[in-house]
Parts: structure tokens; sequence; C-alpha cells
């Protein structure tokens, strides 16, 4: 491609995990960095006391009970595990209190954070850690299920409010002995508190990001202004929503200038939608679902059951176990297929720890139940358990972080669940008038041993005069914790007053609570500035994660860049931008066309421009151009759209009427096949020196050196069917021509288990070993075909738990199958074209079962495969940029960027498009990944054999593409499309083709060697055989491999 002289920008997007040279030099004192580690399990012996303890004398009574004492007259003992770990025994307990105890002095205004790893003598049973302070104050600071047998963390904290003594120790209604080891009391300044959010932040919130500015050449264009714009925050943050913003511009205004998530915050909910039984009602949140969506406001479902007992409706309580069953599957089954893939995450029991309604009509599994349904109903939502409690009150043994892991850990395990359930952690967040933030983070810490997101989806706080402050001190805690995924407020607006807590008056005036949220927003959310690149076109800066948009520009050059990029916790380290703002100098100067600048631009650069607001596909610019017999002509155009994107076609209509879609009719060109063999003399061929020495190591000159092609080269190879098994004359035919194939259909999930749980591999097993006979190189084809209609029945008939593990199956025991015997698997076939598993699973189906390929093979290369791409281009769903976008969206999902990745193109041709075939893989090319084209044939016509060669021919001579497989395997009954043979093995034309160009391709040479004992050849990639032969030598045959 030519480039223009003047500067034509591209940004390279460097994330780099920095640290501030300037802070790290300057020496000063580091705050103690915060211990987020906990614990979910029970464990035999409890691990070390974090921060050595903090203040807590004898933290793991190695000395004893020296520094502790008996609180409430209780008895004191020391108890030794097999393993010589001594802790505390707190016996012949009767009172709660009665345990062990420490005094401790508290310092005024700070944050202590607090560990203790507990046992109970028998069972289970509730353990609190409790301070009580000199003023007679009992600050209940973290609770634990403990049990027998095994030890679990308590982990909390508390603030002090004034100094002064305090004595720490541990009750439990239950009259058990409580054994109590390597205790921890650690304080925090709140400086030191408030550096462990800035450190969190920088770590889980933002990025250090490297822009590079380079001109057309690819050079860096040292002091190039490069503005940055943060469109939207990628860290969640939303209010509920009430109906009333249906009416409301004021609210509309106020909202969505703020928000981007939101939950409704009663309009979802079962009374909501039907408050008389049989009488569904959901024009309401049809109505605030359509304004969400209509501002790109993302929807948490809330709720579909509801376990307290009080929000029941009259006819709900009235109704029998039998009519409750029918009325819960009705409901669930409305709500839920109605919003399905329109919500983020479902409420799907909400408070099932407090209260059990519907547990008490159906039993113990019935919250279980109700989750494995949802599951099945939406996969591609987030299903969560959403609680109050948990984070807010210390003293509320009903949620415990230990209990409410419990709980979804049940729920996980039931029947149907398993690893396919996506799991979410709610949380609420209703705040009395004084929270305890050490025991949020600390608590926070338990939960995301769940690894599972956590979510704080209705904070609100008490009224009160520091309720502002308050509020705040809370949103900077979950923010800044690295398990929190996002934050939804509980305040929603109603002109009568809002559920506790109101961010504005009535006039959407921001109130304190208001101002807060206002101040946080602003606060996280980088400010639009602009940098200046160095001498090596570098700017760097640090962003918060979000959406972005980069403008480059340079003082002594005439062009912009303007590029929307994206940074979170798993984006690329790097990103290259294609799109210029001003087009790059035509192809061959334009070629045959003329005059083509029409219209002025702003920089001086002219376009021309479609203005017309027509809705007609065929509106638009038009040149006449003269065109000749028998060529081929090579398109190229700079587009743009002027707002979002789309689809654009360039259409060349001859003097016929025909319209002809980005390119012309096929035809003998010389420079085309010019091209052609230029290609091939590079890509394909070698030039070799052979020299011949006699027995004296002299050269031998006159030598005749034959050269034999003998083994691979570039793979070419032709789709198998289980008809070689019993047909010795197919499996010769077969086995002379190809050193690579594909099973037609042998290997495809309904050849190999048609039938559910009956998997039959015979076929393909006895096909890969007649390969491994002959040294054939396999592909896998295919481990997953996305479209619908060759599902089993049985497939589409299964809820989403269960296809997943039917997944699971198939994936596990194809792949390990026939590891190490395949070099690519096509993964998933077709899914630009299809979405059966997308549309069960999500978005992300395609990239989770990539990563689960590559995780039981990693050798074989992973391919998408699909039609149309280089065939098409009439085919909006596959085009090559389409193509590519796919395969970086699994390429950047979680854990897939360093797979290995292959483009697989059928190639299923009618009239070939030669130019735009080439023309495609160009820009297939710019993904720097293996090309091959997997499944190549030609329809049916008089031109069949013509059509193929030039097939054959472009795919062979591109540098990009690293292989080639026919899809002309054999039936008795006729071929797919298209057959080599007829039935006696005899070559039909299209076989003759074939069998020409790998002729021409695996050709060999012969040669005298001159004077010197040398012999100069160019030969193709492969093995071969050179036999020398000499009047005065041995005849010799050596072996070698280009």
């Amino acid at each position: 491609m030519r480039r223009r002289a003047s500067a034509v920008f591209l940004l390279a997007w460097l994330v780099a995990g920095v640290v501030n040279a300037a802070e790290a030099a300057s020496g000063m004192a580091q705050p103690l960095a915060y211990d987020y580690s906990s614990s979910s399990e029970c464990l035999p012996e409890p691990m070390d006391a974090h921060y050595g303890g903090g203040i807590i004398r004898n933290g793991d009574f190695s000395a004893g009970l020296q520094g502790w004492s008996a609180f409430g007259y209780g008895s004191l003992a020391v108890g030794s595990s097999p393993a010589g770990n001594r802790y505390a025994v707190a016996t012949n307990r009767t009172r709660p209190y009665q345990s062990v105890s420490q005094k401790v002095l508290l310092q005024n205004d700070t944050h202590y954070t607090l560990s203790a790893w507990l046992q109970v003598s028998d069972g289970i049973a509730d353990v609190r850690a409790v301070v009580k302070t000199a003023g007679g104050d009992f600050i209940h600071s973290g609770g634990v299920e403990a049990r027998s047998g095994c030890w679990s963390i308590l982990k909390g904290g508390l603030t002090a409010a004034a100094a002064g003594p305090a004595e720490l120790y541990f009750e439990s209604n239950a009259t058990v002995d409580i054994w109590v080891d390597n205790v921890s009391l650690q304080p925090f300044s709140r400086e030191e508190w408030s550096a462990h959010h800035e450190t969190a932040i920088k770590k889980a919130r933002k990025k250090t990001v490297r822009l590079q500015a380079r001109d057309a050449a690819g050079n860096p264009v040292a002091g190039a202004r490069m503005h940055i714009e943060h469109v939207r925050n990628g860290f969640p943050l939303g209010s509920a929503m009430s109906k009333e913003i249906l009416t409301n511009p004021g609210y509309q205004r106020w909202f969505t200038s703020r928000f981007t998530v939101t939950t409704f915050e009663n309009e979802m909910k079962w009374y909501s939608t039907e408050a008389i039984p049989g009488r569904e009602d959901y024009s309401v949140p049809d109505a605030m679902l359509r304004f969400a969506k209509s501002h790109g406001i993302a929807v948490r479902g809330h709720n579909i059951f509801w376990d307290d007992p009080s929000t029941q409706m009259g006819w709900v309580k009235a109704l029998s176990g039998e009519q409750l069953r029918r009325a819960t599957e009705k409901r669930i089954k409305s709500v839920m297929s109605r919003y399905s893939g329109q919500v983020i995450a479902w409420d799907v029991v909400n408070e099932n720890l407090h209260f059990d309604f519907f547990e008490g009509r159906f039993g113990w599994e019935a919250s279980a139940a109700f989750y494995r349904k949802a599951h099945q109903m939406d996969g591609g939502a987030l299903m969560s358990m959403n609680e109050f409690n948990t984070l807010e009150q210390p003293g509320d043994l009903t949620v415990l972080p230990g209990k409410y892991l419990r709980k979804l850990w049940q729920i996980k395990a039931f029947p149907g669940n398993g690893n396919a359930a996506r799991m979410g952690i709610g949380l609420e967040g209703h705040f009395s008038a004084q929270p305890n933030i050490p025991y949020i983070r600390a608590a926070l810490d338990t939960m995301a041993q769940a690894n599972a997101p956590i979510w704080l989806t209705e904070i609100d706080v008490a009224p009160g005069p520091d309720q502002a402050r308050h509020l705040e001190q809370i949103l900077r805690e979950v923010y800044a914790h690295p398990a929190v995924h996002g934050i939804i407020l509980w305040t929603a607006w109603h002109p009568q007053g809002c559920y506790v807590m109101c961010l504005t008056d009535n006039n959407f005036k921001n109130l304190p609570a208001g101002d807060v949220v206002d101040k946080l927003i602003w606060e996280w959310k980088t400010r639009s500035h602009v940098g200046v690149a160095d001498a090596d076109g570098y700017y760097e800066t640090e962003l918060f994660h979000g959406d972005y948009k980069v403008t480059v520009t340079h003082p002594a050059a005439n062009s912009t860049v303007a590029q929307s990029l994206s940074v979170d916790r798993e984006s690329d380290n790097e990103f290259t931008i294609h799109c210029v703002k001003e087009p790059e100098k035509p192809l061959y100067g334009g070629g045959i066309l003329k005059e083509t600048e029409a219209k002025g631009y702003a920089s001086g650069k002219k376009l021309l421009s479609e203005n017309s607001k027509s809705a007609a596909p065929v509106k638009g610019s038009a040149l006449k151009v003269d065109l000749k017999k028998d060529h081929h002509y090579a398109f190229s155009v700079w587009l743009q759209l002027s707002k979002g994107e789309g689809d654009i076609r360039a259409v060349l209509v001859t003097p016929d009427g025909k319209f002809n879609t980005a390119g012309m009719i096929a035809a003998n060109f010389d420079e085309w096949k010019g091209h052609l063999a230029e290609s091939v003399k590079k890509e394909r061929m070698k030039k070799v020196k052979i020299t011949v020495v006699g027995p004296d190591g002299k050269p031998v000159p006159e030598a005749d050196v034959s050269l034999e092609r003998v083994g691979k080269g570039f793979p070419l190879g032709n789709a198998m069917t289980k008809e070689i098994l019993d047909m010795p004359e197919y499996e010769k035919w077969f086995a002379s021509r190809f050193r690579y194939a594909t099973l037609e259909k042998e290997m495809k999930w309904y050849s190999t288990e048609f039938h559910q749980n009956e998997e039959d591999y015979k076929v393909s097993d006895k096909m890969v070993e007649l390969a491994e006979k002959h040294n054939i190189t396999l592909r896998g084809h295919n481990v997953f075909w996305d479209d619908q209609n060759k599902q089993m029945d049985w497939v589409e008939k299964l809820g989403v738990p269960e296809l997943k593990e039917a997944m699971a199956k198939r994936l596990k025991n194809i792949v390990t199958r026939y590891a190490g015997k395949v070099i690519h698997w096509d993964v998933v076939n077709e899914n630009l074209h299809f979405n059966f598993f997308e549309g069960k699973l999500g978005k992300d189906a395609s990239a989770e079962i990539f990563r689960d390929v590559a995780k039981l093979d990693s050798k074989p290369i992973l391919f998408m495969n699909e039609f149309n791409t280089i065939e098409e281009p009439n085919d909006a769903a596959p085009l090559p940029t389409k193509y590519v976008a796919k395969l970086k969206q699994i390429r950047e999902f979680p854990g897939n960027a360093d797979l290995k990745y292959g483009i697989g193109l059928e190639s299923h041709f009618a009239a070939p498009n030669i130019p735009y075939m080439r023309g495609s893989i160009d820009t297939l090319a710019q993904a720097k990944v293996p090309i091959w084209l997997t499944e190549v044939d030609v329809k049916p016509c008089k031109n069949q054999v013509e059509y193929l060669d030039e097939v054959m021919r472009e795919g062979f001579a591109h540098p990009a593409v690293k292989g080639i497989v026919l899809w002309g395997a054999w039936h008795a009954k006729g071929c797919y499309v298209m057959c080599f043979t007829d039935n006696s093995f005899k070559n039909l034309p299209v076989g003759d083709a074939i069998d020409k160009l790998l002729k021409e391709w695996t050709a060999g040479h012969t040669g005298k060697t001159d004077s010197k004992g040398v012999l100069e050849v160019e030969i193709f990639h492969g093995e071969y055989n050179a036999t020398v032969q000499h009047k005065e030598v041995i005849n010799v045959i050596v072996v070698f491999k280009l």
C-alpha cells in the first residue's frame, strides 16, 4: 500500500503496571499494607495470625495463657493439637459471654481490623467477637459459624470512637467449649486506611497506559497532541428507579446524566405484576426497560421471588401446596421469558437467609430449584442471592458471611446447577446511622473467597446529621474493594419521599447525599486532558477503567485521528487504531477512476459525500467507468459514516443491468497471473545450492542430480468419509495424493452421540488409525456447530445447566480422545452465521469453549470456521472485519490471550470473485494468525474446473494462507457438492485439475553439477530425496527438507 507523505496517526495502546518513579524515589514511609486474605474453609490447623497479632499479646498462645484472662468467671485451659499447635480453651461455660479475653488500649478515631481462628468442642455454634469499651459499650466486631474438628476464621473489625482501655472477648449462646487461636487486632489511622483505598483503586480500577502516535509509515511522531476524553465509566454505579421516571422529565434528566445501571424498585416484583391472580400486567416495567435501554442503562432484574412472608399477596398465601407450585412455575416462566437477555442479573430469591416462605412450603431445596430454573431460562444473566445485614450488622448471626457462602454453595451443589450456574453475591447495604467500616472490608474479604462477582445492590444510610458523611465512607470502602463489581444505590425518587434516603428534593436539586454521589462520580472519572508525545511518540498516563475518545493531532500535520478505546481489567496490552480521520492516497493512484474528489472538506481534503436521507439501500455515490473484457479489477475505497456504524457495499452495475458486489468477472489476466507467480516464488519456493564432492573431498563436476519430492510441503488435503474404511480403491486413491485430511462428519457431535449418553467413536477411531497408517495429518472437525439445525433433538430440549453439562462431557471426551492426533480443532463452527450456543449460554459461549478446549489440549491451533467470508461479498454476516472482531472478542476473554488461534475459511464457491477473495484475505491477514482454506469446493457448472483452478491458485499464492483442505469427500451416492472421481475412482475433470496442481506444486528437478560440483535450483518447500550419479562415485541418496 502506498503511503501519504503527511502524517497520519496510529495509536498503540500499551498497558503497564508501573509504579510512580518519583514516589518510589522519595523514600517516604509507606503505610502498613492491608491484608485482604481470609478463608471460607474449615481447616485442620489455623493459619498464622494477621500482622503477627498486631497489638494482641501472645495471640498464638505459644506462651500459654500469658496476657489472657477469663471473661465472665469462666474457666480457661491450654489445648494442643497433635502437630504441637497450642490454643486457648474456654471450658465449663454456662453463660454466652464466658470465654477468653484480653485487655487492650484503643486509640481515638482509629480503625481496627480483627481476626481469630475458632473451633468448638461439639457440633456447630455461632461465635461472636465483642469489644467492651471503658464507656460500657459492647461493640459487635464479627462472627463465625464455628465447628468441631476444624478451625474457622472470624474476620471483622471496629472503629474506636474514643481512646481508652477496652477488652476483647468471644461469646456464643451455645454452652460448648470455645477454642481460640492466632488472634490479631491491628490498628490503622484514617490516613493509612485511605492509603489502602488509593492502592486498591490504582490496582483494581485504573491502568497506566502508554499511547503512541505513529505516522502512516509506522514512524513515531514526536510532539503529537493527544486529547483524552472519558466518555463512560467502566465501573457500574447506579441507582434504583421508580415508575415516576416515565412521566417526569426532570427526574429523567437528573438520572440519565449520572448512572449507567439501575434496578426497578418495586415494578418487576410479583406483587406489582400480578396483584390479582391470573391478571398479569407488565406495562410499567416494560416501559421502564425501554427507557433504560434508550439511554444505555443496564438493568438488574429484581426480583423473581421474595422469601419474606409479609411481602406475599393474600391470594398467594392462601394457595395449597400444589396450587402454589403451579403459581411459582407460571411466575418464573412469565417474568424471565419476558425479560431474558435484557437484564444483566436476576435476584432470584430475595432474602432467603432471613426468611423462608417458599422453603417452608416446598422444603429446604426450594431456593436451589428456583435457581436451576432461572439458569435454564436466562443462561446469560448473573443469578444473585440478595440479602441484608451481611455487611451492615456484625451482630446479625443469621447472615454471617460464612452462612451466606454456605447457602450459596448449597444452591450450586443442587442437581443441575453445579459449575454451570453463574452465581453472584448481592449485598443490599441498608446501613444504620453508624456503619462499621472495618467490618465491611473484612466481610467482603471473606465473601470474596467464593470467586463470584459481588454487587452492593441497595445501598442507603439511615437519616441523621452524618448521613452524607457515612454514605461517602461506605461508597469509598466498597468501591475500593477489588472483589466488588458494581454498586446500586437504593434511592428511587418518589414525590412523597424515598424509601430511606433521597439524593434530591422534588425539584431535583441535590440534597447533601446527592452531592456526595456527584462528588464521587466526578472523582472516579479521568479528567479530559491533553498530553504531548515524547521523542519516541509516547504519552503515558493513568486512566480509570471505562470508555475513552482519544483524538491525536500534530501542529505540523494536516491530519487527525479520533478513536474510541476501552480500558478495563482484562483489556489487551496493546491496541492499534486502523481507522484514520483522513483517507490515505488511493491504491495504484486511483487506477482507472478519475476525478474522485468532488466536495470540499474542512481540512482541505476533498471527498465524495452522499447526503440523501433516503432509506433505500441502493442510494449512494456513483461513478462511471469503462471496463475491459477479461480483466480482473482490484477495488478499494476509504469510507466513513456520518453517525454510528453500518455495512457498506460497493456495487458495479454493468450495461446488461446486472449488479456485481465489490468485484468483477473471472478471466485470464496476465498481470494477475504475474502476481500469483511472484508470490508463489517468494512464499512457497526456495533456492538451494547442492554441492557434490567425492570421497577425496574434491568437487565432482558433471554429476547427475535428481531431486524427488517425497514428503510434506505446503499442506494440501481433502475431506475423508467413512467409506474409505471398506474401499481399498478409495484408500489407495486418497493416500496417493493427500497428506492432510478432515473427517467430513465422523467426529461431529451428531455422529458420536446421536442418542444422549450413547457415545460411539468406533468409526472415527478407525479413520484416525487409517490416517496414521498413511502418515496423513488430521484436522479436528468439529467440537461444536453453532447451527441450530445441526443439533440433535435431545440437545435442543436441554435446559441451560443440563446443556452445559452435556457440552462439558462432549468437549472433554472428543478433545482428550484425539489429543496428539489432530493439529487443529474447528472449535465452534459457523458462529458468525449462527448462535445456538450463544443464544442459550450468553455472548461469551464461544470464548468459553475455546478456553476449555485449550485447557484439555494446548497443542492444536484453535479455529473459527466460517463460510462466505471470502466467497460472497453480499453476505454481511461474515465480512472479514466482522470475522476479525469476533476473533478479537474470543481472544480478549479472560484466560484466552495466549491461546493458539487460526482462521478457518470454508470456501464453498459458486462463481468465485477472485479479486474479492484476495482483498478479503488481505484484511484477515491483519490478525496475524494462520489462515487455512478448510472446505474448498465449487458448485457444478460448465466452468467448475476453471473456477476451482483459480480458487486453488489464489489460495496457494497468498502469503497468509498456510494450508488448503478440499471438500471433495467421496460417497457412492454422490459428493456434497464436488466429486473428484467416479465410483470406480477414475478421475473426473475436477480430479484431473487437482492432480495437475499436485504435480506442479510437488515437482522435483534433475540437472548436472557445474565445474565446481555445484547445482543451483529453485524448488517448492517439502522433503526431498537427492539422488547423485556419476561414473567415478558410488550412487548416493540424501534426504533433506526445506
